[in-house]
């Protein structure tokens, strides 16, 4: 889990468990920082800074220009996305045909 992240659970008790298929698909809305032209060995803010990046969005004249290629480069992260896991994070394992037993 995110450390920094913080939003609302939905906790479904009684009759409204049965409609649990009516929450999965609900719209969320995230809102979000971000430093640019460091890299971190955690890829967050509570890691290390690794380096200065070299970053396009980091050049500009001014406000305009900033938000012009900031929001450049957002849209592109607009749909799916397939990021890897940070260097320090719980990756989820599966194996299949393995029972546990105690």
């Amino acid at each position: 889990m995110d450390p920094m992240a913080h939003g609302v659970l939905i906790l479904l008790v009684g009759e409204e468990n049965k409609k649990r298929k009516e929450y999965e698909f609900c719209t969320k809305d995230y809102t979000w920082e971000m430093v640019l032209g460091w890299q971190t060995d955690t890829y967050d803010i509570l890691g290390m800074v690794s380096s200065p990046v070299e970053c396009a969005a980091c050049k500009w004249s001014n406000d305009d220009e900033l938000t012009q290629q900031v929001n450049q480069i957002v849209s592109k992260q607009i749909g799916k996305q397939v990021q890897k896991y940070p260097p320090y994070s719980s990756v989820n394992c599966c194996f299949s045909g393995l029972k546990r037993t105690n």
